[in-house]
């Protein structure tokens, strides 16, 4: 049912022989954009959940020397998780990817009209694996293209 060979790294795969390590942390700021829009994520304590939750969480208490996350001394893989999400939801509101409603907890969160777009161009863009950009393009670059997307609403047709 594959190549012949991919047979031996599925084989190895399936057979748990092969370890599996995330690449969450990369995009992760996309990624919480995208599962903002999904609605799976609606406030700050549901995006913290979202990540401990993660298969990331999984290999960082398995596997810490893998992932180059910055956590100092002090803190624990919990409280480094959380930090990466408040700075995940304040570089999305910063951009204008994700708002909190007027009407809302001070915490709720709320894909924008540009949010949306940015998370269905990140999962569509050619070559990459799983719907998402590739690990090689810096998160700050796909940012300036979400700044990019503000400056455009007519040729999306987007009101602003």
């Amino acid at each position: 049912m594959c190549e012949s060979q991919l047979e031996a790294k599925y084989r190895n795969l399936s057979q748990g022989t092969t370890v599996l390590e995330s690449s969450l942390h990369v995009n992760i700021v996309e990624h919480v954009n995208s599962e903002v829009g999904l609605g799976t994520i609606t406030d700050i304590e549901s995006a913290k959940a979202w990540l401990r939750n993660s298969f990331l969480f999984q290999r960082l208490q398995r596997n810490p020397k893998h992932y180059a996350i910055g956590k100092d001394e002090q803190q624990t893989w919990q409280e480094r998780l959380d930090q990466m999400i408040l700075d995940s939801v304040t570089e999305l509101k910063a951009t204008k990817l994700v708002e909190t409603p007027e009407d809302g907890e001070e915490h709720q969160l709320r894909s924008t009209e540009y949010g949306d777009v940015m998370s269905k161009v990140m999962g569509s863009t050619p070559g990459s694996a799983n719907g998402y950009s590739s690990p090689h393009s810096s998160t700050s670059s796909r940012i300036q293209s979400a700044k990019f997307l503000t400056l455009i609403p007519h040729e999306l047709n987007l009101q602003r």
